[in-house]
């Protein structure tokens, strides 16, 4: 099902960016290759570009800077682990 929306997604996305160029008075080759271009960098790098719009940072670098929220985070454990969940 997640091949169907992404392939639907592109398709759209693609449709979308040679309509756009060719109303801007662009070439179709110009276009596709465009859209081409527009949809390998979507697709390779959809993940990095959502994860920079919000400033995420990997865990070790937020503990690292926080010590005191590590050692929270291990009373907590500790006392899961100690009630058995």
């Amino acid at each position: 099902m997640n091949v169907l929306k992404t392939t639907t997604l592109l398709t759209l996305m693609t449709v979308i960016v040679i309509f756009t160029a060719q109303a801007l008075g662009f070439d179709l080759i110009f276009s596709l290759f465009f859209a081409f271009i527009f949809n390998f960098i979507m697709y390779f790098y959809s993940s990095r570009i959502a994860l920079a719009s919000t400033r995420a940072r990997k865990l070790e670098e937020v503990i690292n800077q926080m010590p005191s929220l590590q050692e929270e985070t291990q009373k907590i454990l500790l006392l899961l682990l100690q009630q058995g969940l």
